[in-house]
């Protein structure tokens, strides 16, 4: 009987080790709480629409003969009488005149870079973020079909590279390389022919040798007058570059965008508000653009919303109808899904695992997206919400303390 009794015994402890051991195997392995990441996140209120864009410009006259070499940049600001074109007898002198140019340009670059007050007290760290920058820029620009503007981001690029080889001690100065474009230039320069047509601004203004011949159908009085239905038949059209015009020059310094929206979209748009504007046709990026007219129409049911900006770069000088996207508002903060977001005794907010018990972090919502919040992180706040924090996004019976184990 006693050999029974033990035997029960042994077995009935055998049975509550397996029993336990696979409790705390499901424990572990099964959790009722499921958890995100609350990682940090930058969403923009934006608004796309296409548009139109209009400058003041008078067109350059072409009657001079033979092969063009421009004498400034584009995008470049010239006084009334700055030569803009001079003509040579081939093409093979306007590209060695071009050449001898560029490089003349970066004799004055190197030159100036190797001052040591240029270098000496600049930041390294600041240095490579801008030429990562300005590299992320130039790919963009050769991805697309104009390369306006690639000569400056060159020049930029060159000038930050030399600066931070200067500053870690990577090279001493830049005479070498100096000496060397001085040959190259003497050598282009000796090729040409002795020059005197030329082509002169005939205002002050902003140079562009890109025109699709329209210079003359649109501008600035005009398209205060212009209709709701006209602005879309504007922006319908093709706008091909015409090759016979050799340029012209942007006259003022205020340009416009034009957009015909909604009511209800156009009632986001106030006069004298300040928005940044994004042109993906033109790989421009954040224009700062200010709303100063906004038009009703009753009649159609639409807005035309006037945009204009002071800040010129190369690609707007060229381009007229866009598609423009209007960023309204950044918000950057913590995401958040919706699933997670409670209201607990009247304060919004969401509960987080810190691996031993579940706590409660109110929130301040800063932005509500699809399916997600953007919460702001106030690191001064003992129990707000941190970035990395595993906030449970499903889960029952949750509150403030509850233990995990």
């Amino acid at each position: 009987m006693g050999n029974w009794t033990g035997k029960i015994v042994s077995i009935l402890a055998v049975l509550f080790l397996l029993i336990y051991a696979g409790y705390q195997g499901y424990r572990y392995i099964y959790t009722p709480y499921r958890t995100e990441t609350a990682y940090e996140y930058t969403v923009s209120d934006t608004l796309q629409a296409e548009g139109l864009i209009v400058r003041d410009e008078i067109l350059l006259d072409g009657s001079g003969t033979g092969s063009v070499s421009y004498c400034v940049q584009e995008g470049e600001k010239v006084k009334r009488g700055t030569e803009i074109i001079r003509y040579y007898d081939n093409d093979q002198q306007a590209r060695n005149a071009a050449h001898a140019e560029l490089i003349a340009q970066e004799i004055e670059l190197l030159t100036k870079v190797q001052d040591p007050g240029s270098y000496l007290f600049a930041n390294n760290e600041s240095l490579s973020g801008r030429i990562d920058e300005l590299i992320g820029k130039m790919v963009d620009v050769t991805s697309q079909s104009s390369a306006a503007g690639i000569q400056e981001l060159r020049s930029d690029l060159l000038e930050n590279i030399c600066k931070r080889q200067l500053s870690v001690d990577e090279a001493e100065n830049f005479e070498e390389r100096i000496a060397e474009l001085k040959l190259q230039q003497e050598g282009y320069q000796n090729t040409l022919s002795a020059q005197e047509n030329s082509l002169y601004a005939p205002a002050q203004g902003y140079f562009s040798r890109y025109s699709d011949g329209c210079e003359n159908q649109f501008d600035s009085n005009m398209l205060f007058e212009m209709t709701a239905a006209d602005i879309v038949s504007a922006i319908e059209q093709e706008y091909p570059l015409n090759d016979d015009i050799p340029g012209k020059i942007m006259t003022e310094h205020n340009w416009y965008c034009a957009l015909v929206l909604s009511q209800e979209d156009g009632e986001r748009f106030r006069v004298g508000r300040k928005v940044q504007v994004t042109f993906e046709s033109e790989s421009l990026s954040n224009i700062e653009m200010e709303v100063c007219n906004v038009t009703d129409e009753a009649e159609t049911g639409n807005s035309i919303v006037i945009l204009t900006s002071k800040e010129i770069v190369p690609g707007i000088l060229s381009a007229r109808s866009v598609t423009a996207k209007v960023h309204f508002s950044t918000y950057t903060g913590l995401r958040v899904s919706d699933s997670a977001v409670r209201l607990v005794d009247g304060q919004v907010g969401v509960y987080v695992s810190s691996g031993y018990d579940i706590r409660f972090r109110p929130i301040e919502v800063l932005y509500q997206g699809d399916g997600y919040q953007i919460c702001r992180e106030d690191l001064t706040v003992e129990n707000g919400l941190k970035m990395f924090d595993q906030v449970i996004v499903k889960g029952t019976d949750l509150y403030d303390g509850k233990p995990l184990l």
